[in-house]
């Protein structure tokens, strides 16, 4: 999850976060929006509205192209080897402040 230089949870790290429950636990998402008052706000008649179907991952690879913005990328590697460095690397953190470095 993304965090600030001071290691809190930021907004873009929020809305990662809540991508990953909706697209582990649709229901409870869903279940959520109608807490934040979604389908209120947005003038829509259900939290139903909220969710997009996309097509089969399968086409996707035929095509070569996607319209997906979630993907589950495995990092493996022994420990030491640098997994976590390169997860914070990759989002543009400061490697020097790392809060996993053990």
């Amino acid at each position: 999850v993304c965090t600030t230089d001071k290691g809190l949870l930021s907004l873009h790290g929020f809305l990662c976060q809540w991508t990953l429950v909706a697209y582990l636990d649709v229901h409870r998402c869903l279940e959520h929006l109608g807490y934040l008052g979604y389908p209120i706000f947005s003038q829509q008649d259900s939290q139903i509205y909220a969710i997009t179907v996309t097509r089969e991952k399968k086409i996707d690879l035929e095509k070569g192209q996607t319209h997906r913005n979630v993907f589950l990328c495995k990092v493996i590697g022994s420990q030491g080897s640098g997994k976590s460095a390169f997860l914070q690397a990759f989002l543009g953190k400061n490697l020097a402040v790392s809060p996993w470095r053990t």
